[in-house]
């Protein structure tokens, strides 16, 4: 039994309800003048679980101790139960049962003592695909083995399974298992009854296979990929599809253990499995990004912290172009928090609104983006060559104007006179903020180039070199984004704001999480409460494997931010990442749905159905599912969103195959590929012809498989990604294999082995060198390997 474990005592866990004892016995108490007792493991539902020594045999045994239970008749019969039903049932996992014994009113006993741990604890720290594949399999094993002799367990659930120090699973405590012909059953956790017991309390033989289900639930549920591989999300995919008919409803809808066991998907290799879409991982998991290990506290600074949007008028650039400048010096200031520009600007798109000339639409935009201050800028053309700029600071809610500045502006000074509006206007504000700051340096307004009208950002300002490593990093010129980011590093005096940002976009681009960890937390302290800040973080949080703390970092953007829809999808997708998908649908994606209708942002709705359909997806709601994805393709039109749109299509695809709807998988993944293609994205061709190659493997129709596995290689051989082209080598190998052409399926193995061996990829090149080692068998060439 457990060697260090302490059973959860209260019935919230994973505890069956039934009456124990509270006498517990001391290291040294001898038993029945035969067994002495030497520790404590456990405390269960119906007694005290302890590890002794037999001095009669000289073994190390365990032993189920209920004190008064000689001298209660209902407990000595609980206890007969127990040890007549595990000694009827001989299997290597299920917990051996010796002898029942007495020692005056006190009645034991004892089991083969297996050093271990519950299974309750044991999926806290993940386990991998291979080893929930082994616990299916002995799982299923030992209920078949109950069901074979007549045996109702009644309790499975992952306290009452044990994981011994081989990583073995063996079902324990049989205290309210029954012959299935015998009375009803009055007690086990909620979650692992069958709904039969629940609503009459008399089971059915197959409600240990509902229970089992559960369990296997939880496990998969505890599976972390090692490398996030599409492998591993189509095999989860498929793997709880199987699982969850363990669970139906009606127990005539549960499939025997023995043929649902005998149905176990064969683990395909690798290479072929990985041909599923970046939208197949999105189903199944969602996404995975990048993140910090601990949530920075709020700061005191909070109850000071302003969140700022600044609205310009349309129809003059020069305006946008001051709005940029200002960016820089209030972006540095701690009690200043920016709400971002091009969310402010659809705001007042999709609402229609007009914040410059009607206060209540500045009052509306302001409660909606969380503003507590307005900043408005417009222009008037004074005479030939001048321009008037005005700039107003308005307090929210109250709709208060806190300062109005005006400042000329002649096209032949153009750029001193920014310089010296922009000073003006933030000496004014960081004024009214009564925060000793001092104001930032921005003497490169001067390099300012072009007409009176649009105006470029200086390429070598702290902002403008950022976002050209930004850039370089996004196409994925690494060395460009580093040469510029030295040299913004360079740079004399420059502000902590502009060295925490490039080190930050540094330690993602060197893949240095320790750096990332230490410069979002210094910029969080130095600038607390700012949206764009905390989403940073959790992205940090996530690449450090602490989901937890990235969505505290989303809700305290939210407190921020509250109608603001992305974030609330955010949060969402993690919750789904992290099974908490009931949450994610009841409350975080219905609010972020309600946020982007409110604000006519067709865009975002379709984003929210669609994530919508998703999570239904994972709970095996296909109905349900199916009638989201529609919802978001009725959005997301091929003009205005031709990738989201291919996204959504593909997830129709995998609804449609589940229900055996393969032309209308195969009508979507063809549409999709059309708009990727439309896109040149030759990485999500070469993923949406490999799901069709899949689509029609599924089928039998391996000649059709063929040419798009063969597409996908084709597009595959003009990327430097030398693991994709292996494992489409191994795809097209396998349907020549399939198709009788041995020849050539030994000659895309033996390419694919080589640059697994390139990659040094071990489990590719197990896989492939037994594929080679097969073909030499049918050709009687061994020597091929």
């Amino acid at each position: 039994m457990n060697g260090h474990t302490v059973l959860p005592s209260t019935p919230t866990s994973l505890e069956t309800v039934t009456l124990h004892s509270e006498t517990m016995l001391s290291p040294g108490t001898l038993l029945a003048n035969r067994f002495t007792i030497v520790s404590r493991l456990g405390k269960g539902a119906q007694a005290y679980v302890y590890q002794a020594f037999d001095e009669l045999l000289d073994t190390t045994v365990a032993i189920k101790f209920l004190s008064g239970a000689a001298a209660a008749p209902l407990n000595m019969q609980t206890l007969r139960n127990e040890v007549l039903i595990s000694r009827s049932l001989q299997h290597p996992n299920i917990i051996r049962v010796h002898d029942v014994y007495c020692d005056g009113p006190d009645a034991f006993f004892t089991m083969t003592y297996i050093p271990g741990e519950l299974l309750a604890q044991r999926l806290s720290i993940g386990v991998s695909a291979a080893l929930y594949r082994r616990w299916e399999a002995q799982l299923t094993q030992a209920v078949m083995a109950c069901q074979s002799a007549g045996i109702l367990h009644g309790d499975i659930k992952p306290d009452n399974l044990l994981v011994t120090e081989n990583e073995d699973l063996l079902l324990i405590d049989f205290g309210i298992g029954r012959s299935l012909h015998s009375a009803g059953q009055s007690s086990g956790h909620p979650r692992y009854s069958a709904p039969e017991v629940i609503a009459t309390g008399i089971p059915h033989p197959q409600s240990d296979t509902f229970s089992a289900g559960r369990v296997l639930q939880d496990i998969l549920q505890a599976v972390s990929p090692p490398h996030h591989s599409a492998a591993h999300r189509f095999w989860r995919w498929r793997t709880r599809r199987r699982v969850n008919q363990l669970c139906a409803v009606q127990p005539a809808r549960r499939p025997a253990l023995s043929r649902w066991a005998d149905n176990t998907p064969s683990t395909l290799p690798p290479s072929r499995l990985w041909a599923i879409p970046t939208s197949l991982a999105l189903l199944i998991c969602l996404a995975l990004w990048l993140a910090l290990r601990t949530t920075t506290p709020p700061d005191k600074h909070a109850a000071t912290t302003r969140q700022v949007a600044l609205i310009h008028a349309d129809g003059y650039p020069l305006l946008r172009t001051v709005a940029k400048l200002l960016r820089y010096p209030l972006a540095l200031h701690p009690d200043v928090a920016l709400i971002d520009a091009q969310h402010t600007e659809a705001l007042i798109t999709n609402m229609a609104l007009n914040p410059l000339a009607r206060a209540q639409d500045r009052v509306d935009v302001a409660s909606t983006l969380g503003a507590d201050l307005v900043i408005t800028l417009e222009l008037t053309p004074a005479n030939t060559g001048l321009y008037l700029i005005h700039a107003t600071a308005t307090a929210m809610p109250g709709n208060e104007d806190i300062f109005t500045l005006s400042h000329e502006v002649a096209t032949t000074t153009l750029a001193s006179g920014l310089q010296s509006f922009a000073d003006n206007l933030t000496r004014t504000l960081f004024t009214k903020l009564d925060t000793p700051v001092t104001l930032p340096e921005i003497r490169f307004a001067e390099s300012l180039t072009g007409s009176d009208e649009v105006l470029a950002l200086p390429a070598h300002s702290p902002q403008g070199l950022l976002l050209r490593a930004q850039q370089a990093a996004d196409i994925g010129d690494i060395v460009a984004a580093r040469n510029v980011l030295a040299a913004l590093l360079k740079q004399p005096g420059l502000h902590q704001y502009w060295a925490l940002k490039a080190n930050l976009l540094k330690a993602q681009i060197d893949d240095n999480l320790p750096l990332a960890e230490q410069s979002i937390g210094v910029l969080i302290r130095a600038f607390p409460n700012r949206p764009e800040l905390l989403v940073a973080q959790a992205k940090v949080n996530i690449w450090a494997n602490q989901p937890q703390a990235a969505m505290q970092n989303y809700q305290q953007a939210l407190t921020l931010r509250p109608n603001d829809g992305y974030l609330w999808f955010a949060l969402a997708r993690l919750q789904i990442m992290q099974g908490d998908i009931t949450e994610a649908l009841d409350h975080t994606l219905t609010r972020a749905l309600v946020t982007f209708r409110r604000v006519n942002d067709k865009s975002g709705e379709s984003l929210i159905l669609n994530a919508f359909g998703i999570g239904h997806l994972r709970l095996a709601e296909y109905d349900e599912a199916m009638r989201y994805f529609t919802d978001a393709l009725a959005l997301r039109q091929p003009e205005s969103q031709p990738d989201e749109r291919a996204k959504t299509l593909a997830n129709v695809a995998i609804v449609a195959s589940i229900k055996g709807q393969f032309s209308l998988a195969e009508q979507s993944l063809q549409e999709a590929l059309t708009l990727v293609e439309s896109q040149h994205n030759a990485p999500e061709q070469a993923h949406i012809l490999d799901t069709l190659g899949f689509l029609h493997e599924e089928q039998g129709l391996y000649t059709q498989a063929l040419v798009y596995y063969q597409r996908g290689l084709d597009l595959r051989l003009d990327e430097a990604d030398t693991s994709l082209q292996a494992e489409s080598m191994s795809n097209v190998a396998y349907m020549h294999f399939l198709t009788g052409d041995i020849a050539l399926a030994q000659i895309y193995w033996q390419q694919a082995l080589s640059l697994f061996s390139q990659n040094n990829d071990m489990s590719h090149q197990l896989r492939t060198r037994q594929h080679l080692v097969q073909l030499g068998l049918i050709k009687g060439d061994i020597a091929v390997v």
